[in-house]
C-alpha cells in the first residue's frame, strides 16, 4: 500500500472540508420522523426522505417556540454540520409545514388581487421622490445591518439630508402592530418629512412575512407622503413593495434611490456651468452681430438722410439767393421809399411827392410828376 496514512483527526479534517463545501441556506424538503426534545431547549428528529434519511437538529429559539410533529411535510432552511461522531447532521434554522405554505400563498395571492383591484398598486398613485430631501423618516430596526447600511450610502451620496430613525422589529408576532404604530407616529409629523423608508435586510419568507400585511399596505398607501420599501433582496417582492411609490432591491439600494450622489451633482453643476457660460457667449456674439448690423443699416439711413439734406440745403440756397436784394437789384430793380417806408404801392402818393430810390451801385431821388393806375397795376411815366 503506497496510499497515505492518516491519523483518525486528519480524516475528520478532511470530511470538514468536504462538508465545508456544501452551501449555507440550503432548503430541504422531508417527513420528520422520531421527535426528541432536550431540555425545553433542543429538537432532535428525522427528516425521512423516498431512500434516504438525515438526522437534524434546531433549537426552539430558531423556530419561535413551534416543535414538528411525526409525519409532518416540512420544508427547512439550514445547513449542513458534522457531529463529534463524524455523523452528518442538518442544523435547521427555520421550518414551515408544507401543507400551510399552498394555504399561505393562496391567500397572499387572494390578498394581491384584491388590492390590486382596489388600485393600490397603481402606478397612477405613485408619488414622485423629491430630487434633494431634507429630512427623510426610516422604519427599522435601529441596530441592524439594514439600517447601518441605509445610513452610511446615505452620508456617502449627500450627507445633506437628516434621517430619523423610527424603530421597529421587523419580523416576529409583534412586528406589524410595530410597523403600524412607527406608520402612526411619522403620519402625525408628516409635515417635517420629505420621504418614508420602510427598509429590513433578507430572510426567509417568514422573516418578511409581516410586510405582507394588509393593514400596513393601507396605511401605508393613505400617506400623502411618497414611501420608499426596501425589504430582503432583489429577488423578494412584498405586498408592501408593490403599493410603495418606489420599490428598492435593498436597504442600500433605498438610500440609492432617495439621496442624489454628490459626484454626480458636482458633474450635472460643472455641465450647466459650461452650457451657462457657451449660451452667455452666443447671445454677447448675437448681440455684437445685430450691433453691426445696426450700425451699417444706421449709416446707410443717415448717409441717405445727410443726401437729402444737401439736396434740401441746396434748394434752400438758390431760394435765398433768388430772395437776396443784391441779384434783385442786378436785374434792374430798385427799392422805393418815402421816409422810412416802404412803397409798394401808388396808393397813397402824390404828385410832386419825392421818393428815394435804390439801384444796385446807388440811390436817386425822385420826384412824381404823374400818377398813372393800369389795372391795379402802378407804372412810372416820367422820372
Amino acid at each position: 500500500m503506497n496510499s497515505e496514512v492518516l491519523t483518525v483527526n486528519q480524516l475528520v479534517m478532511v470530511i470538514n472540508e468536504i462538508v465545508g463545501l456544501v452551501p449555507e441556506n440550503l432548503l430541504v424538503e422531508g417527513e420528520v420522523q422520531r421527535v426528541r426534545v432536550f431540555k425545553n431547549f433542543l429538537v432532535f428528529f428525522e427528516l425521512v426522505g423516498e431512500s434516504s434519511v438525515i438526522g437534524t437538529t434546531c433549537s426552539l429559539a430558531d423556530t419561535g417556540g413551534e416543535v414538528p410533529k411525526e409525519g409532518q411535510k416540512i420544508r427547512a432552511r439550514g445547513e449542513v454540520q458534522l457531529g463529534k461522531k463524524t455523523d452528518l447532521k442538518f442544523k435547521i434554522r427555520e421550518f414551515e409545514d408544507l401543507n400551510s405554505l399552498g394555504n399561505k400563498a393562496k391567500e397572499l395571492e387572494e390578498l394581491k388581487l384584491k388590492l390590486r383591484l382596489e388600485g393600490l398598486f397603481s402606478d397612477t398613485s405613485k408619488l414622485s421622490l423629491p430630487r434633494f430631501p431634507k429630512k427623510v423618516a426610516v422604519i427599522t430596526s435601529p441596530r441592524s445591518s439594514a439600517a447601518e447600511d441605509f445610513k452610511r450610502i446615505s452620508a456617502e451620496r449627500f450627507g445633506a439630508a437628516e434621517i430619523e430613525i423610527f424603530a421597529s422589529t421587523v419580523q416576529g408576532n409583534l412586528a406589524e402592530s410595530e410597523v403600524c404604530l412607527a406608520i402612526q407616529k411619522v403620519a402625525a409629523r408628516i409635515d417635517e418629512f420629505d420621504v418614508l423608508a420602510i427598509v429590513r435586510g433578507g430572510g426567509s419568507k417568514s422573516d418578511l412575512e409581516v410586510f405582507n400585511s394588509e393593514q400596513i399596505a393601507r396605511m401605508v398607501f393613505d400617506l400623502s407622503l411618497p414611501v420608499v420599501s426596501g425589504i430582503g433582496h432583489e429577488d423578494d417582492v412584498s405586498v408592501l413593495d408593490l403599493v410603495a411609490d418606489r420599490r428598492a432591491s435593498t436597504p442600500s439600494n433605498a438610500a440609492e434611490l432617495i439621496f442624489p450622489d454628490k459626484i454626480e451633482l458636482k458633474r450635472e453643476i460643472l455641465s450647466l456651468s459650461l452650457s451657462l457660460s457657451a449660451g452667455i457667449e452666443r447671445y454677447f456674439d448675437a448681440i455684437k452681430q445685430d450691433l453691426e448690423y445696426t450700425t451699417l443699416d444706421l449709416n446707410q439711413v443717415m448717409q441717405s438722410r445727410l443726401e437729402a439734406l444737401k439736396v434740401k440745403l441746396k434748394l434752400a440756397v438758390n431760394h435765398l439767393d433768388a430772395l437776396d436784394f443784391e441779384n434783385i437789384f442786378a436785374r434792374g430793380f430798385a427799392f422805393l421809399s418815402s421816409g422810412t417806408s416802404a412803397v409798394n404801392s401808388v396808393s397813397g402818393l402824390k404828385v410832386g411827392e419825392v421818393l428815394e430810390a435804390r439801384l444796385q451801385d446807388g440811390k436817386l431821388k425822385l420826384k412824381i410828376e404823374e400818377i398813372n393806375k393800369l389795372n391795379n397795376r402802378t407804372i412810372w411815366l416820367k422820372r
